[in-house]
């Protein structure tokens, strides 16, 4: 089954899984699942996870990665050991957890668990006026050239990083392009990109993705003018809820909850853009003979899952928001 841009998450495949059931039920996956789609993704649903595929993208991290719905999340080797069965290739490391994990187990194993806030909201967002001398537009033309040129220069320069980046922002467009997403920048005086973000309509929902301020620009109302007026193009659209997700502590739950979101429930994750391979292969469910592989199903964040709506870029692959 091809993905297109735009195309609604097939739910009843993945309703047929209890692991897709429980992901579905968490307004952050169910909306990067269906944002990773429109990148390509596959979903494979397990018993008690779930393996999202982007072949069109390999490098996107959070693209290539599982979702641990249910089962013993503290038994961090032996989902390490599932990780590496189901991406033998892959160096990175991304694992998303439905239910909070004893922090020690993944520290021991390498691994940093990240915390993340879902904030959603039934009404459009009030946009702050933007400040003078900055203009604020639909992202067009020669704006994709200056986005990527912005996530390029805020990353590593690495081959897969140029990749990552380059087939995301194509991706993102053909989101655009086929009427189902919108791109919104401001600009600075000299016509450089200040800020900028993404809007995706997921179907009765919309996931803003890659939310990004320059440093240099910060502090001015930027972002919370972008907020606004993505939220009123997803409004007029028919969208009935508006779903972001940020890193908790990192600022941009502070600026959502500023805005007028409310705040949801926090997940967990967990990270790393490069490891060496684990000892355990399996975990223990598996070795006991118990697992059973559950319904395949296609179906990101953000994206999509870059950990967090806002653009850090702090790792190739590693892509803002799990829709982005």
């Amino acid at each position: 089954m091809t993905a297109t841009p735009g195309n609604p998450l097939p739910r009843p495949l993945l309703l047929e899984s209890a692991a897709g059931r429980r992901a579905l039920a968490s307004a952050s996956w169910r909306t990067s699942l269906a944002v990773l789609r429109g990148y390509g993704a596959e979903v494979d649903a397990r018993d008690d996870h779930l393996v999202v595929r982007t072949p069109a993208n390999p490098d996107y991290h959070w693209g290539n990665c599982l979702v641990v719905t249910s089962g013993d999340v503290d038994d961090a080797g032996g989902w390490l050991g599932v990780f590496e069965r189901e991406f033998p290739e892959a160096t990175h490391r991304a694992l998303g957890l439905l239910r909070r994990p004893d922090e020690r187990a993944w520290q021991e194993a390498g691994l940093a668990v990240e915390v993340e806030r879902t904030f959603t909201a039934l009404s459009p967002i009030t946009p702050a006026p933007v400040p003078p001398g900055y203009r604020v537009t639909p992202v067009r033309g020669l704006v994709w050239d200056a986005l990527l040129r912005v996530e390029l220069a805020g990353g590593p320069d690495t081959a897969e990083h140029r990749r990552f980046a380059t087939r995301r922002l194509a991706a993102d467009r053909a989101w655009v392009e086929a009427g189902h997403a919108e791109w919104f920048a401001a600009l600075a005086p000299d016509d450089s990109v200040a800020s900028s973000l993404g809007i995706v309509d997921v179907g009765g929902e919309a996931r803003y993705q890659q939310v990004g301020t320059g440093a240099s620009h910060r502090r001015r109302g930027l972002a919370r003018h972008l907020l606004g007026a993505a939220s009123e193009w997803a409004f007029a659209r028919g969208v009935r809820q508006l779903v972001i997700v940020a890193d908790v502590g990192q600022g941009g739950d502070l600026l959502y909850d500023a805005a007028g979101f409310t705040p949801g429930p926090v997940e967990y994750g967990v990270y790393a853009a490069s490891m060496a391979r684990s000892d355990k292969s399996v975990p223990d469910a598996l070795e006991d003979g118990v697992y059973s592989a559950g319904n395949t199903a296609v179906g990101r964040e953000p994206g999509l899952r870059a950990f967090g709506d806002v653009n850090n870029a702090a790792a190739p692959g590693q892509a803002p928001g799990r829709g982005a």
